[in-house]
């Protein structure tokens, strides 16, 4: 069964949700997803639950939720704090951290830190580890989104 991320929406039974737009490709070209499959859908904070395919198009991907699945509390909130590498290798523990159940990733700047920081690229950098906690969450089915925040250097830390 496959497993979406909603925002700002109430997962109450007999509601139809549309999925984000970076998720409605992947549900309609990648998975071909037709009208009446089960998928469950995430807010990212605790609630989730199970709907079926209501409208499938190049448009749009809505889904009618049939009933809310019980809560997954963590049992306890982990917090990475990461030195920035070279190269893509943040990325990857970043995903593999959130796959292990972390519920806090911090990039941390080092005295030794070869990329330098910089700003502009900076949000970007953000964006992309949140794109993938998002992506990582949806496959381990996990309804918490982990919070990922700015890079910060250690001794601001």
């Amino acid at each position: 069964m496959h497993y979406f991320f909603v925002h700002n929406e109430i997962l109450t039974p007999g509601s139809e949700v549309a999925l984000l737009p970076e998720d409605h490709n992947h549900a309609y070209r990648v998975l071909r997803l037709k009208a009446g499959e089960t998928v469950t859908l995430a807010d990212g904070k605790g609630s989730s639950a199970l709907g079926k395919v209501s409208v499938s198009s190049q448009s749009e991907v809505k889904v009618i939720l049939e009933r809310e699945l019980p809560p997954a509390k963590p049992l306890i909130n982990i917090t990475l704090l990461q030195a920035i590498i070279k190269g893509d290798k943040l990325d990857l523990i970043f995903r593999q951290a959130v796959e292990l159940g972390v519920s806090r990733l911090i990039a941390v700047e080092t005295e030794r830190t070869v990329p330098q920081p910089d700003v502009k690229k900076a949000e970007k950098r953000l964006q992309r580890w949140n794109a993938i906690a998002r992506s990582a969450s949806a496959q381990c089915r996990r309804p918490y989104l982990p919070l990922v925040e700015p890079q910060v250097s250690l001794r601001n830390l």
